[in-house]
């Protein structure tokens, strides 16, 4: 049964009240360290965003969750068990707003020219492709949506970095 992982995160950002606002890290005596704007961090705080609705969604559906180092495909996995032959992948990607909405696939490219390289489980284990996207300005305004990955592999590549459709504001 395919994945409606549109509505499904939707759901889990409601349930959970997730509004994706970060102020910053809170240190010792409850300084507050600002954050820039460089999207390897904020990527990686997305992720951290990510990763309960992830499981949230695992738990509702009855199915396991494997996660993966940064640098391979995909950030998560949903599966039934080690032996499932239908994971579904789902990675989590960030850009900065800009005229041409663009972002690098990283190592789904690699892997979608040669089938194996930097990924979790083997390519021909993965039912479901889907990227979570997130897009930023400099203040508060943040969207994200949820898209099949082959829509967004299918536009036009720019220097090695797809166009993309325009985002849904949540």
């Amino acid at each position: 049964m395919p994945l409606n992982l549109p509505v499904e995160f939707a759901e889990a950002v409601q349930r959970q009240g997730v509004r994706f606002k970060v102020q910053g890290l809170l240190g010792e005596q409850e300084r507050v360290y600002t954050l820039g704007t460089a999207p390897r961090e904020l990527s990686a705080l997305f992720e951290l965003y990510c990763q309960p609705l992830i499981v949230d969604i695992a738990d509702r559906l009855g199915l396991r969750i494997a996660d993966a180092p940064r640098t391979v495909y995909p950030s998560f996995t949903l599966m039934k068990n080690e032996a499932d032959r239908a994971k579904v992948a789902i990675d989590i990607k960030t850009t900065f707003r800009r005229p041409e909405l663009t972002f690098p696939l990283g190592p789904y490219t690699a892997f979608s020219r040669n089938g194996a390289q930097d990924t979790r489980y083997p390519l021909d284990q993965y039912a479901e492709h889907w990227v979570i996207v997130f897009v930023y300005r400099r203040d508060d305004d943040i969207e994200w949506f949820v898209q099949e990955r082959y829509r967004l592999t299918d536009a036009v590549p720019t220097q090695d970095s797809p166009r993309l459709p325009a985002p849904t504001r949540r």
